[in-house]
């Protein structure tokens, strides 16, 4: 026959070890909560940057073709993903470039 015994453990170290693991598992899911915020703002950055980068590369090409062609028209604005880049363009003052070239400085703000 078998007997079972009823312990009667009133001291609550299962109460303080289930706390303490409680706690110890809401500060790790906070830190990882932190990290991928984190990690997923510095994606949006860089996001923006790439695309700063590739309309900068196409300001030059549209300043470059204008040249070609006699206009003195400058890029201006554009809205990406609901987000404005300003493109700005600064003519040289001076032959700055290797072999007396001319250098354009191109700058987007976004």
């Amino acid at each position: 026959m078998l007997s079972y015994t009823v312990k009667n453990n009133e001291s609550g170290f299962i109460l303080i070890t289930v706390s303490v693991l409680s706690l110890v598992m809401m500060i790790i899911a906070l830190g990882v909560i932190s990290l991928s915020t984190s990690q997923s703002i510095s994606n949006q950055h860089q996001i923006e940057r790439i695309k700063a980068n590739q309309l900068a590369e196409g300001a030059w090409s549209f300043k470059y073709s204008g040249q070609i062609a006699g206009s003195t028209i400058n890029p201006n604005s554009e809205t990406i993903d609901g987000k404005t880049y300003t493109v700005t363009i600064n003519p040289p003052t001076a032959d700055t470039g290797p072999f007396s070239t001319e250098t354009y400085s191109i700058q987007v703000q976004y």
